[in-house]
């Protein structure tokens, strides 16, 4: 399984008769990447951990980076003679959707969806997927039914460099001061809170709502943020367990 997002492409290989993930490696994610290089990773990583990569009978790929679809096509039918699975939203899926358009859905939030409804079955639930972009996905009567992006921390910090002659990009972390003495300080507390506030002011949102929506975690800066919000589950592997559920509904 790859999850090729804006800032790493993680790849899990996941065994087929358990789905569970055997094994995680990450390549920083680059428009300019070749299936070659690709293909050199996962070799190098399975000969490290003494697996034969020539067992992989399928691959399926969740991405919000277009420019590398046709990198994954090539990797698939050149190395391992398989034609990947693309996550979208006219697969056989666990939910369905009640938006105009589902089509306009990104790949990671239908493998959130996706992998949420399949570990808590005929509950309501809103997931939060803590990114470079942090996305709300609320699903009411196994129905996907919109939410929230935002951007997430390390792009709130670019964006102020960006725009600002003066002020750097930073590093966002807890501390436990909650007020910046220091230009750097300021900036790392403001965005830290200012981004504390609105997952909380957007929870509370989403549970006016659907009051018994469950509040489930995933992504990389979530470990960075639960401790401060008001969650019910933090599943690392959400989209990953996603994408296996998917990929069995699509091959039977």
């Amino acid at each position: 399984c790859f999850d090729v997002g804006n800032t790493h492409i993680t790849c899990a290989f996941i065994s087929k008769k358990s789905s569970e993930i055997i094994f995680e490696t990450r390549i920083a994610t680059r428009k300019e990447l070749t299936e070659d290089e690709i293909f050199s990773t996962l070799l190098s990583s399975c000969d490290f951990r003494d697996i034969n990569i020539e067992n992989v009978k399928g691959l399926i790929v969740s991405s919000v980076v277009s420019e590398l679809d046709e990198v994954f096509e090539f990797l698939g039918n050149k190395y391992f003679s398989i034609t990947p699975l693309f996550i979208k939203s006219t697969l056989n899926l666990p939910f369905s959707f009640a938006i105009p358009d589902p089509t306009t859905t990104g790949a990671d939030r239908i493998c959130n969806t996706a992998g949420a409804v399949s570990m808590f079955p005929g509950k309501n639930i809103c997931v939060l997927d803590l990114g470079t972009a942090t996305t709300f996905e609320m699903v009411k009567e196994n129905t996907f039914v919109g939410g929230f992006i935002i951007p997430g921390i390390s792009l709130q910090s670019k964006a102020l460099a960006a725009n600002t002659s003066k002020l750097p990009v930073i590093k966002v972390m807890k501390t436990e001061k909650r007020i910046g003495i220091t230009t750097l300080e300021s900036i790392n507390k403001g965005i830290y809170y200012g981004y504390i506030g609105q997952l909380k002011e957007l929870i509370s949102i989403a549970k006016a709502e659907i009051p018994d929506a469950i509040i489930v975690a995933t992504g990389g800066l979530a470990p960075v943020v639960k401790d401060e919000i008001k969650i019910d589950h933090y599943i690392p592997e959400l989209c990953f367990d996603g994408m296996a559920q998917i990929y069995k509904l699509n091959h039977k």
